[in-house]
C-alpha cells in the first residue's frame, strides 16, 4: 500500500493544502499588526473623548479622585464603543476585525500612555 506513489502524492497534496489554509487564515487574523499604531492612535483618541465626556466629571465629584470599579467598567465600555465608531467612521477594516480582548489592551495602553508624565 505504501509503495504506491499515487498514495503519496495525495498525503503531500492534503499536507499542502492544509498549510497554505492554515497561513491564509492566521495572515487575515494578525493583519492588525501592521496597523498597530494607527489602532493605538485610535484607541488614545477614543480615551480622550470618553475622558472629557466621562471620567473627568466623575473624578471632579468623587472625594479621592479615583472611580470605581464599576465606573471604570463603564469607562472602557465607552472607550470601546468610540473605538469601534471611530474605525467605522474612517473605514479602517483592520480595527472592525480585531478581536474584543486586543481592542480592550489597546485602550489600556493608550490609558497608560496618556497618563505617563510628559517630557518638557
Amino acid at each position: 500500500m505504501w509503495e504506491d506513489p499515487t498514495i503519496w502524492l495525495g498525503i503531500i497534496a492534503g499536507v499542502v493544502a492544509v498549510v497554505t489554509l492554515g497561513w491564509k487564515w492566521a495572515k487575515g487574523k494578525w493583519s492588525w499588526i501592521s496597523k498597530y499604531p494607527e489602532l493605538l492612535a485610535l484607541a488614545e483618541g477614543a480615551v480622550t473623548e470618553t475622558y472629557h465626556e466621562y471620567v473627568r466629571a466623575i473624578k471632579e465629584r468623587s472625594a479621592d479622585g479615583t472611580l470605581t470599579s464599576e465606573e471604570k467598567k463603564q469607562a472602557m465600555a465607552l472607550a470601546v464603543a468610540k473605538f469601534t465608531a471611530h474605525a467605522k467612521a474612517n473605514g479602517m477594516a483592520a480595527a472592525q476585525t480585531v478581536a474584543m480582548p486586543i481592542v480592550k489592551s489597546l485602550i489600556e495602553k493608550a490609558v497608560t500612555r496618556l497618563k505617563a508624565p510628559k517630557d518638557t
